[in-house]
């Protein structure tokens, strides 16, 4: 499927085929088209301007398309900032939860074998976490 800039610029060079040459004979010899001359002169000036207005309703259209892109995408970044902040929060939480005293600073503490067993230990309703008494 063709763009809609590539069907722009073929339709621009039919209409500047079909309107350079009969500008140049309008200009050069007006008598050649005898009674015709309305009509050639409605064709110089009408179809470059409806060119013209068709390039800037393209443009229009293009942008309100491209403003409409944008904001969906600003939407879909909030939400899913949004939920990404309550996953980390409920991540940092259930480590800071399950650990005895420890809290990881770096990313590879973060993610070392001692923070993966304690959020293990957390999700793991099974498990006898530190923070929960059993229920009796």
């Amino acid at each position: 499927m063709m763009s809609t800039t590539k069907i722009f610029l073929l339709v621009g060079a039919i209409i500047a085929v079909i309107v350079i040459p009969l500008l140049i004979l309008y200009l050069t010899n007006p008598v050649i088209f005898g009674d015709h001359t309305g009509v050639i002169e409605n064709i110089i000036v009408d179809l470059p301007a409806g060119y013209m207005v068709a390039l800037v309703l393209d443009y229009t259209f293009r942008h309100r398309e491209e403003k409409e892109r944008d904001r969906v995408a600003r939407v879909g970044l909030s939400e899913t900032s949004c939920v990404l902040n309550r996953l980390l929060t409920t991540f940092a939480s259930m480590v800071k939860a399950a650990s005895d005293s420890f809290q990881p600073n770096t990313m590879e503490e973060l993610f070392e074998s001692r923070s993966t067993e304690l959020v293990s230990l957390h999700l793991h309703l099974n498990a006898n976490a530190p923070m929960l008494t059993p229920i009796t």
